[in-house]
């Protein structure tokens, strides 16, 4: 019998299979119902409103997966007729079937699906339901019957004591009655049983998360905010908490049913100067549903304290926002950033203390050798001494005023550079003669050390130092899926294939120039740029910077 008007309730947490599937079914039943879900809970409070014909169901789903969801069907009375057809891509997994098959599914389609299959598939369980309706009416129809007529039975027995044999009947009928009630308890029975060890189960896993939250040195929290509610109104916070452990309560010096009964308290322990920040940054995080981070000073029993809050978002299914959360204490670690940055403070004087009298001792054996070379003209051999004393002291106060540069180097926060500039900076501190230069770099900037020209200056010297007769340079950059790569080229000597790695080693390559390229891998390092050189050996030197994604971007008037 064809039968087009069907209603069908398909289960598939993969939306895509789902708008598939309700396409192909009107186009196979055109007068049939579709009804969707992506979850085993809507899925059956949807067969529970409409009594479908068949129901189609996804096995692999998060949470409730398709065995789940059938057996929760099958338990139903009111379910429990209405065929269940597995939608599986496990073709060949015989266990994966036994499992559907025990948990009282009825039929198997695996997917992608053929269109005669799943038609014949269809039409098979329309007869089931069809069939096990018409069993349940002839059910209880039978039991009417049988009640109506045992009452007979026994109003005749009693009035006319006819024979016995009709009542062997009712009899046995009852005593099979009885059998399949002792069936049903027993089967009753063991489902109870195994609800309990799930239950049990369940209580353990709680308690084990639990004693892993709360033996932990942060403080874990979760707040619900309500939907369609603000995060603040009229001075009230609109947030339930869910969630805290006996760490949050210690490290915020109250008692869980005092932060549940007023969750204002906790934002009345950020100190005043931060507390403003505090709110405005709770509000960005909850408005655009993003990971709050926050680090600031909380005054808990009169002691003031360095925390960290972190916590991300998650919409609940009724629509409430969650954020889980952990509250940190860094006290000790802000003590040691304030120790580390006084220590190098005092350092950084010390040290800049130390150059200037090494600069002054520079000058007055400057001074010293000008005056002996003027007192020995004429004798060769002294002045050739002089002459290589002086490019020592030469090389001496070079090497101080690079220490400077490694003063300075990681003391001032990476910032966003124009590498065009940064070049053109590089270039103004050294004299490159007739070298012709040309920088391709367009717009690019990237996120570096404030040191970035110095690191550039370091490649050109290395270059006039080393290249060879170097007449042309260019720095161009190339754009992957992962990176920029920043490319130097010259077109001198090169770098011989021995030499590749060691060249960015100290004390290498720097006979000439002082800042050499192991200063300006330190320099490009800090912000994760690393620097390699890939030139052919006899036809120049080519040194590749990759800037990973996130450290470059490029200005207005580009791609």
């Amino acid at each position: 019998m064809e039968n087009n008007r069907l209603t069908i309730v398909a289960i598939d947490d993969n939306k895509d299979n789902l708008v598939v599937l309700k396409a192909f079914m009107k186009d196979a039943f055109p007068d049939s119902t579709v009804f969707t879900a992506t979850d085993g809970k809507s899925g059956i409070r949807l067969a529970l409103e409409n009594n479908p014909d068949v129901i189609l169901l996804d096995i692999l789903m998060p949470g409730m997966d398709g065995y789940d969801v059938c057996t929760e069907l099958k338990k139903d009375p009111r379910l429990l007729h209405i065929p269940v057809v597995f939608l599986t891509a496990l073709k060949d997994d015989r266990k994966s079937r036994i499992r559907a098959l025990e948990s009282g599914g009825d039929g198997f389609i695996t997917k992608p699906f053929e269109e005669a299959e799943l038609i014949a598939q269809i039409r098979a369980m329309v007869k089931i339901k069809a069939a096990n309706e018409q069993g349940r009416q002839e059910k209880e129809k039978l039991t009417v019957l049988v009640e109506k007529r045992t009452s007979q039975l026994e109003k005749e027995l009693a009035e006319h004591k006819k024979t016995g044999q009709e009542l062997i009947e009712v009899n046995r009928a009852l005593e099979q009655n009885k059998t399949a009630l002792l069936n049903l308890l027993e089967d009753l029975n063991s489902e109870i049983e195994a609800r309990k060890k799930n239950e049990m189960a369940l209580t353990d896993s709680e308690a084990f998360l639990s004693d892993i939250i709360n033996t932990q040195p942060a403080g874990v929290y979760r707040i619900r905010i309500k939907a369609n509610q603000p995060f603040i109104n009229e001075g009230k916070l609109n947030v339930i908490y869910d969630f805290i452990s006996n760490q949050y309560c210690e490290l915020t010096g109250r008692s869980r049913g005092e932060l549940e009964a007023d969750p204002l308290i906790t934002i009345h322990l950020i100190h005043p100067d931060d507390v403003s920040e505090f709110i405005e940054e709770n509000q960005k995080a909850v408005l655009s549903l993003t990971r709050f981070v926050w680090e600031g000073r909380m005054i808990v029993n009169g002691q003031t304290l360095w925390v960290r809050f972190e916590s991300i978002p998650r919409v609940g299914t009724n629509g409430d926002k969650l954020w889980t959360g952990v509250l940190i204490d860094i006290t000790s670690r802000k003590l040691a950033e304030d120790t580390l940055i006084r220590v190098n403070q005092k350092l950084n004087v010390l040290s800049d203390l130390t150059r200037k009298d090494l600069s002054s001792q520079i000058f007055v054996l400057r001074s010293y050798v000008e005056l002996a070379k003027k007192n020995a003209t004429d004798q060769v051999p002294v002045l050739e001494s002089l002459q290589k004393i002086e490019r020592v002291v030469k090389s001496i106060n070079d090497i101080s005023e690079i220490s400077k540069d490694y003063q300075d180097m990681g003391t001032k926060p990476p910032s966003w550079q124009n590498v065009n500039m940064a070049l053109l900076f590089g270039l103004s501190h050294i004299s490159i003669g007739e070298i012709q230069h040309t920088l391709e770099t367009e717009n690019l900037e990237i996120f570096a050390d404030p040191l970035l020209e110095k690191a550039f200056q370091g490649i050109f010297e290395n270059s006039i130092a080393h290249g060879g007769q170097v007449s042309r340079i260019r720095i161009s950059h190339t754009v992957t899926p992962a990176a920029v790569v920043i490319s130097y080229e010259d077109d001198g000597v090169g770098i011989s294939a021995e030499k590749k790695e060691r060249i960015f080693l100290r004390g290498e390559g720097v006979r000439t120039a002082v800042r050499g390229l192991f200063f300006v891998r330190e320099i490009l390092d800090i912000t994760s740029i690393t620097i390699k050189e890939t030139g052919e050996p006899g036809k120049g030197a080519r040194f590749e910077m990759t800037v990973p994604k996130g450290g470059y971007r490029f200005g207005k008037g580009t791609e």
